[in-house]
């Protein structure tokens, strides 16, 4: 007997859709990990950067940064072995990852050339951690998320309306709104489960 290929219902169709949607909200969302420990990392170097700029005769205090370095080697080596141990991959987890690949490359690109933009990283990097956590959110269908981007891009134009110094605790205050709230959502929603 020779199988046919029968075209799903639209029932099955949308309860695919909703299962790969749920897997990808588990594996990123589960415990909000990467909101959370992005948003930790960032407020601690922007107060970091901050008060060495303002309260110190430090001649650097943009050192602060270097501390992404290692955020970055724990933040990869989580999502790594996480990922070895998800059974599945879903296109959404795909997509995300190139969401979030794109943000970084658009951040090393601009800090690569800060001094055609007069050193004023912090606004345009709000921006693009604005896109991808809206579409981060949109993709998961959460909606803190969802405002957490919108959050960054209202932080972006505060930002942009502020002198340099100031633009620090813009960023804190934009990603305590734009990640640490999301991701503790997220972590409590996830938890419940």
């Amino acid at each position: 007997m020779e199988m046919q290929d029968i075209p799903p219902s639209h029932e099955d169709s949308l309860r695919l859709i909703s299962s790969m949607i749920e897997t990808a909200r588990k594996q990123i969302g589960d415990n909000g990990f990467h909101l959370l420990f992005w948003g930790w990392v960032t407020i601690v170097v922007s107060l970091l950067h901050y008060g060495l700029d303002v309260f110190t005769d430090y001649p650097h205090p943009y050192f602060a940064w270097f501390l992404m370095v290692p955020g970055s080697v724990v933040s990869f080596v989580y999502g790594y072995r996480r990922g070895k141990r998800s059974k599945v991959t879903t296109y959404t987890d795909r997509i995300m990852v190139w969401v979030w690949v794109t943000v970084i490359v658009s951040v090393v690109i601009t800090i690569a050339f800060l001094s055609y933009i007069n050193f004023q990283a912090v606004p345009i990097i709000l921006l693009f951690a604005g896109n991808a956590t809206f579409i981060s959110g949109w993709l998961l269908r959460f909606r803190p998320v969802v405002i957490g981007g919108i959050m960054l891009w209202i932080g972006t134009i505060v930002a942009f309306l502020v002198p340099p110094a100031e633009q620090l605790l813009v960023e804190a205050i934009a990603v305590a709104f734009g990640y640490l709230i999301p991701g503790y959502f997220l972590r409590a929603h996830y938890k419940k489960q």
